[in-house]
């Protein structure tokens, strides 16, 4: 699934959802994991419910 990266978030329909990724959510994978981390995920998904990241393999 690819991943968008913008400032703002697009909303997630339930049937079909479309992961978006802020920059700064993409900074903390980075400086959390490795510079490859976007990569190693399926997909993230910014909860701006919770304002976490969560992440599914």
């Amino acid at each position: 699934m690819k991943i968008s990266f913008q400032e703002t978030l697009i909303h997630d329909t339930p049937m079909k959802p479309f992961f978006t990724i802020t920059k700064k959510a993409a900074n903390h994978c980075r400086s959390a994991a490795n510079s490859v981390c976007l990569k190693n995920f399926h997909f993230y998904t910014f909860s701006n419910i919770s304002h976490e990241i969560f992440y599914r393999y």
